[in-house]
This record gives structure tokens, sequence and C-alpha cells, in this order.
């Protein structure tokens, strides 16, 4: 098939972004399977563009650089651009992952090609997490936006149960899961976590929507039971400062790492007894979790259903409902080390048998056959 693959971000990616990785690895799989692939991308001044990349054509679309501008202008213009590429191209699929795309499926209403969204997460259902004074009109925005989208593609793809069960309140088209993965080479397992001296702890993630601060709210007393309990803080973002200030007023034994690119996180996993993430979604997953699982760690992730669809509580990892309960389990895998290694073996052996990208290209292939098959 002749496929376009469209993306708000400019290409290649400078930062591992949640979407962009999914991006990169789906760009990957539809490569292998003998599709004839080309990359839209966001260019970073206005001028259109295209080149080869890594013997792959890569178109570029005029565009602001500039914040929340540059994503209006995008929003706005791109249709013009699309059409002519589209035109010259004569694709079989358009695959789209961004709502900076939704007018496309009405400007090309008579179109001969399919519209293939991939949705990571409904940005109206998020909304909580933005500025409280405009969240209303924002959230009213983006459902519409989301909406149209979603009843102009032909199919919908999407990373769990909880977010297809939204979207088919929102639309009648076939929603596929396809989830995230990870790739086994690059995150193999560590060495076995050790009955030794010091408990290394580690959060790898963007530092934003307040997302550390269940976490925070216990590691005043997580120090005082735990006088070998050591933490590592890799990422950054807007709340970076915030959290580096409380954690000089906690603890020296708290280290802000700062942002490490995601083939450098090895020494860090390796140290790693325990690992955490947060789950600020409603209804994500944290792709670093398929991270830590791979690295063979015991793994403390928040409750939702989204994360109950991979985690199993106390076989593949553990999760957790409030703060209360989060310190509780964090100071029980802290004090055995028995345990950390069975929770960390049963993780590794669920990413080999589910959670690798061999696997989701097996299953996307599945889905477009039947897409394709559709009439």
């Amino acid at each position: 098939m002749k496929i376009l693959m469209l993306t708000f971000r400019p290409f290649p990616f400078k930062k591992p972004f949640a979407d962009s990785i999914r991006f990169v690895n789906l760009n990957k799989i539809l490569k292998s399977q003998g599709n004839q692939v080309t990359i839209i991308a966001k260019n970073d001044h206005l001028k259109f563009g295209q080149k080869e990349i890594n013997s792959q054509k890569v178109y570029f679309l005029p565009a602001l650089n500039l914040p929340f501008l540059g994503e209006i202008f995008l929003m706005l213009f791109s249709p013009f651009w699309l059409k002519k590429i589209i035109s010259k191209e004569q694709p079989d699929l358009v695959f789209i992952n961004s709502l900076i795309f939704f007018r496309l499926p009405k400007s090309t209403k008579n179109r001969s090609f399919k519209i293939q969204f991939d949705v990571m997460g409904l940005e109206h259902n998020e909304s909580r997490m933005r500025s409280f004074s405009f969240r209303k009109l924002l959230a009213s925005l983006q459902k519409m936006t989301e909406v149209k989208l979603l009843n102009g593609a032909d199919f919908i793809t999407t990373v769990n149960l909880a977010h297809q069960e939204k979207i088919n309140q929102l639309t009648k088209k076939p929603v596929f899961v396809l989830r995230d993965a990870i790739d086994p080479k690059i995150f193999s397992k560590t060495q076995e976590s050790q009955n030794k001296k010091n408990i290394s702890f580690l959060f790898v993630g963007s530092l934003a929507n307040h997302r550390l601060d269940d976490l925070f709210l216990v590691l005043p007393s997580i120090f005082k039971n735990l006088e070998n309990f050591y933490f590592n803080i890799i990422g950054d973002g807007k709340d970076f400062d915030y959290y580096k200030n409380e954690a000089k007023a906690i603890s020296p034994r708290i280290k802000m790492v700062g942002y490490v690119a995601q083939e450098k996180l090895g020494p860090y996993l390796e140290e790693a007894d325990i690992c955490y993430s947060d789950d600020w979604s409603k209804i994500g997953f944290p792709a670093k979790v398929f991270e830590y699982m791979a690295s063979g760690k015991a793994v403390v992730v928040q409750d939702t259903p989204a994360v109950e669809e991979v985690i199993s509580n106390g076989a593949n990892g553990f999760v957790y409902s409030d703060a209360k309960e989060l310190e509780s389990i964090i100071i029980k895998l802290a004090n055995d080390f028995q345990l950390r290694n069975k929770i960390g073996h049963q993780a590794l052996i669920d990413i080999e048998n589910k959670h690798t990208w061999d696997k989701r290209a097996d299953e996307l292939k599945e889905i477009y056959q039947q897409v394709f098959s559709l009439k």
C-alpha cells in the first residue's frame, strides 16, 4: 500500500514524546511489511519543503515556529498543502494522530483513500488538567474537533480498551485497540534486584500536571522509615523547578537528574530496584511502564482501568489508589528483594509474550486486512 503518515511535530523528532515514539515504531512496521510510506511533518518556518531522510520521502508543511499560534496556523492552512500532496502521491491510506488535521476528512470528501485516526488520548477528556479559567471552553472546542475527526475518519486505532469504550460513545466508525509496546533490544533485562544495602527508586517521565504530588506527599515518611532509600527523578517539564525545591526540603537522597535520552536510560534502569509511575490521564496508560517491565523491574503504578488492562496487582506489578497505599507498597518492596525479583521476572515474561512491537506488527496487519475488506 501507499501510505501517508502525518505528524504535527518537526521530523526527525528531537525528543521521545509518547506520540513520536509510537509514530516511529509504526513507521518501521509499515515499511517492513512492504508498504511505501511517506511522512508529512511540520516545518520550522514558513516554507513548503521535501527531502529524503534515511531513504524515505518527507514533506514539510509551512508553519510558524511559535507555541499555540503555530498549531492554529497549521490547523487552518494544512488542508491546502495536504490536498496537493495527496493528489501527487495518490495514497491508499492517510494516517493521522493529531486534532491539528481535523479538517482533512471534510476537505477530501470524495476521496479514494482511507483515513486512519490513531488516538493516544482524548483531549477533551483531559481538559481538567488545563487552566480552570478556560477549561470548559477548551474542552468544548476539543470535543467538537475530536468528534469531527472521529466521524470523518474511516477507522480508528487506539491504545487500550478504556479509550475504545469512550470513543465508541462518540462515533459508529470501527475502533481497534493497538496498544503501545517496547523493543526488547533497547530495554533488555538488567541484573536482578539484590539484598543490598541501598534501595534505588526510579521515576522517568515529563514533569507536568503535578504528577508526582501523591508520591511527594509520602516521601518524608518513606525516607524516615528507610534510611537506605534513594530516589532518581529523570525528566524535565514545567514542574521541574517546583519538584526540585520540594526535593531539597525533603532529603538530599533525592536526585533531580533532568532529561535523559531514551537510549541512555540503561545505567539508571540497571541501578533501580523499584520503578514508579503515576497515571495522570483518566484513561491513558503510561508507556514508560513498558520500559520498566522490559528491564525486569518491580513497578508501582497508579490504579486506573487502563493500567489494570496490563498490570495484574501483585503478579507483574503493583497498583495503588491513594498516597497511603503507595507508601505501603514502596516500603513492602524495599524490604523484600525476593518479591521485587518475582514481580520483575513476571513483568519481563509478559512483555516478551504480549507487548513487543513485533506483536503489534501482526496486530496492525490484521486490522488493515479487516478494514480494507469492509464494503
